[in-house]
């Protein structure tokens, strides 16, 4: 009889605004994520990892999304991966697994790179961004536990086969397959 596999992560779930998310420093940069930073130099507190693909949203994707967040419908949570930072403080950073194409789309629209509803964000009344900025998302967290790290298999193993398994609805193009 076979045994059933050992678990590779622990979850927590949690939730977290647009406005943590995207909170900007007195020099108006983001301090905790910005998807226009190359991703191996990234040292933010949230972080693309290499193994994602790269945003292909059309126009009116981008508008659905907006006009979802502005509406507050649900447009799925965010999933990250714990990892330790090597700069023996124990502080930890996070690689999004899944959402990283909604967050850049929303920073775009943050930037005013797009109209919504014939205005761009920066546009809108006070109260307008506000209600944006305080959308929510719930966010699950992933950390490898101790069987994982001993197994044959590598920790980016599993992160890149748990992200896989996220994206089995959507095939991945040859492109998305490299990177």
């Amino acid at each position: 009889m076979s045994e059933i596999p050992s678990k590779v992560f622990e979850r927590e779930i949690h939730q977290i605004s647009l406005r943590e998310i995207f909170e900007k420093d007195e020099d108006g940069d983001y301090i905790n994520f910005d998807s226009t930073i190359d991703r191996i130099q990234c040292n933010l507190k949230y972080r693309i990892p290499l193994h994602q693909r790269f945003n292909k949203w059309n126009t009116d994707a981008k508008h659905t999304i907006i006009d979802s967040v502005y509406r507050n419908y649900i447009i799925g949570g965010i999933s990250f991966s714990r990892h330790s930072s090597n700069d023996g403080d124990g502080s930890f950073y996070f690689d999004i697994e899944d959402g990283q194409s909604r967050l850049t789309v929303i920073q775009e629209y943050l930037e005013d790179k797009f109209m919504y509803n014939e205005k761009v964000f920066s546009e809108r009344t006070v109260h307008e961004r506000n209600r944006f900025l305080s959308y929510v998302f719930p966010t699950e967290t992933m950390t490898s536990t101790r069987s994982a790290r001993s197994a044959n298999t590598s920790i980016e193993d599993h992160h890149f086969e748990n992200f896989d398994r996220i994206n089995r609805g959507a095939p991945l193009s040859d492109n998305d397959k490299y990177w």
